[in-house]
């Protein structure tokens, strides 16, 4: 995403705020890697998963950008390599959000005695 956002801002054709949007999602995926590094939990961290929502709802909204200017305004496909790299966006995306959905919610701390724990 880094190398893409480089690209946008030495491309002549891309406004600012077009070639400024590759590195806040960079940032954002920069942000998940080192809190997933430095504090671990058992439990699925909720502003990581905000922060999935977010990517996820971006790239259904840059892939679908691609497609409806393509339908609606007889755009031309904007390449394979582009294409590919948003499919993989959405993509990566999915498969985190996944690994996060599918971590156990009801995980006791240490200062609960496990003895005193009731299930139904």
């Amino acid at each position: 995403m880094a190398s893409y956002a480089s690209y946008a801002f030495l491309a002549p054709d891309i406004s600012l705020t077009a070639a400024s949007f590759p590195f806040l999602v960079a940032i954002v995926w920069l942000y998940s890697v080192v809190r997933a590094v430095f504090r671990l939990s058992p439990t699925p961290p909720y502003d990581l998963f905000a922060c999935y929502l977010l990517l996820l709802i971006g790239a259904v909204l840059q892939l679908g950008g691609v497609l409806y200017d393509r339908v609606v305004g007889a755009a031309p496909w904007p390449g394979v390599v582009v294409l590919a790299v948003l499919m993989a966006n959405l993509g990566g995306v999915v498969l985190v959000l996944g690994v996060l959905l599918g971590m156990p919610v009801g995980v006791p701390s240490e200062r609960v005695n496990i003895e005193e724990i009731v299930s139904i």
